[in-house]
């Protein structure tokens, strides 16, 4: 078995653990959810109760979606109404942080919190860094079959988990991270504020960019 494999399983489950565990999360502290996404570009719909489910033919993220009693409904793929503005900055916080701080917690107690941490860290920057240095790129291929020489499916599974979370934490749209450094900005502020609708849009189309050359080149590096 191959790294894209293992990267493809990875992603598909934390694509559906993240979303479960934010809706829960959301249950928990009587967030208005309508909606649960999986995958991207739904093909099958259905109703759970008043929870709106769908699921996509293409095995990357999830969303949950939200009501708002000021906005009207609207989901979590909306630049201009994503915040809960009903709830505390935060509840936002620990809303948007549970499903991270669960799956790190996880990977921590297969692997231990400090490879965890360390391999978290590493998934953060090698986003941004393996898109602008092939060789960098192709040694992180390299270190990845490397792994999968010399440990068990389940091990090399949460390995790539912890790449995916940190990708996941990096401060910019669509990742957590930002939703995580916008609930501080707001509570800081102490008021209700909105992200500039421009920066979103090119920062999802760049990130876009990013994850399609990563794709490509991992596919280069198998052919």
């Amino acid at each position: 078995m191959n790294l894209l494999f293992f990267l493809l399983i990875a992603n598909i489950i934390y694509s559906i653990a993240d979303p479960v565990i934010t809706l829960l999360a959301a249950f928990f502290l009587k967030a208005p959810v309508n909606k649960i996404s999986f995958f991207t570009w739904p093909i099958i719909r259905f109703d759970i109760g008043s929870l709106s489910c769908s699921i996509g033919w293409i095995p990357i993220g999830g969303f949950v979606g939200f009501r708002s009693t000021t906005y009207g409904d609207y989901d979590g793929h909306s630049t201009d109404k994503r915040y809960l503005e009903e709830l505390s900055a935060f509840k936002r916080f620990v809303l948007a942080a549970t499903s991270p701080l669960i799956i790190f917690l996880f990977c921590g107690l297969i692997l231990s919190p400090q490879i965890a941490f360390v391999e978290m860290l590493e998934g953060c920057e090698l986003f941004f860094r393996g898109a602008f240095n092939s060789v960098y790129s192709h040694s992180v291929f390299d270190s990845g079959n490397e792994l999968i020489a010399r440990e068990s499916f389940g091990v090399v599974i949460i390995y790539c988990l912890t790449k995916f979370l940190g990708m996941n934490l990096l401060p910019i749209p669509p990742f957590r991270g930002f939703d995580l450094l916008w609930c501080l900005i707001i509570g800081f502020a102490g008021r209700e504020l909105r992200p500039n609708p421009l920066f979103v849009s090119l920062s999802i189309q760049v990130s876009l960019v990013i994850v399609g050359w990563w794709l490509l080149a991992l596919i280069g590096s198998i052919f």
